[in-house]
């Protein structure tokens, strides 16, 4: 879940912004971008009576330490924006001009990523990074991220369900896309066992908000600190193609109280 320190610090990251350069038009369309240790950031830009506008913009901010790229907490920012060549013009949060860039809102702060766009299909945008203790491996600041056009999977948003297959055990998954197929919000699962001496059991998994980044080729996971039912860690990773969506799950067997792995499969409900 994003951190309270990652949330302030974006809202923050105006400032660094202020100084970026800019003046070209970036060409509409989806963009995605890395940055340190692979933390990503995906956003849509579209022409709209003349304007290039921001449609959607997901960002993630890292989550972990030592840092890694798969914990990483991703959000949408809600009333996006696009500002600089092409666009509207805007001010920084100090009232100064700003060069290039993003802006949205997240719980109730703005959020600036500035930068400039070097070519059309191209471009670096800059965040502040959130504070964490010595030898978090984050950059100590900002947070840089490097963008450019990508053909993106259409992903469907809304829910999905299916079904959970395993030796061990069987049950049903479903979970929520938003964000222009940008992002898996929550996702639950309930599955069974028979015990040893016949009786059925029922276990039942549910994280709300999932705060999972879904690639442009469709993959997506769940982070490694994840959470645990009896002590086992719930895990999963997928990829979404061709109208569904197929991976694996591990979470407890509630006969046996042992980590359990199966197969899922779902489609938009």
């Amino acid at each position: 879940m994003l951190g309270a320190s990652a949330s302030a610090s974006a809202s923050a990251s105006a400032s660094a912004s202020a100084s970026a350069g800019g003046g070209v038009v970036p060409s509409p369309g989806d963009w995605e971008g890395i940055g340190p240790h692979g933390l990503p950031l995906s956003f849509e830009l579209a022409q709209r009576h003349g304007r290039i506008v921001a449609t959607t913009i997901v960002v993630a901010f890292p989550s972990s330490c030592p840092a890694s790229a798969r914990d990483a907490a991703a959000v949408a920012l809600s009333g996006p924006g696009y500002f600089g060549a092409g666009g509207r013009p805007v001010t920084d949060l100090f009232g100064l001009p700003a060069a290039s860039g993003l802006t949205g809102t997240l719980d109730g702060g703005r959020v600036q990523l500035g930068g400039a766009f070097g070519s059309t299909v191209e471009g670096v945008l800059t965040s502040l990074a959130p504070r964490r203790g010595p030898g978090c491996g984050w950059p100590r600041g900002t947070l840089t991220w490097r963008v450019r056009p990508a053909r993106r999977m259409r992903v469907a948003d809304g829910s999905w369900r299916g079904t959970v297959s395993g030796s061990q055990i069987n049950g049903s998954i479903s979970f929520t896309v938003a964000a222009r197929g940008r992002l898996v919000t929550s996702l639950s699962s309930t599955v069974t066992c028979r015990s040893a001496n016949g009786v059925q059991m029922t276990q039942t998994f549910q994280t709300s908000p999932a705060e999972e980044f879904i690639g442009a080729g469709g993959a997506f996971h769940s982070q490694t600190d994840a959470d645990l039912l009896d002590g086992v860690p719930t895990t999963w990773s997928g990829r979404f193609a061709a109208g569904a969506a197929r991976g694996k799950l591990t979470m407890v067997d509630p006969c046996t109280g042992s980590a359990a792995h199966a197969g899922f499969a779902a489609r938009r409900a």
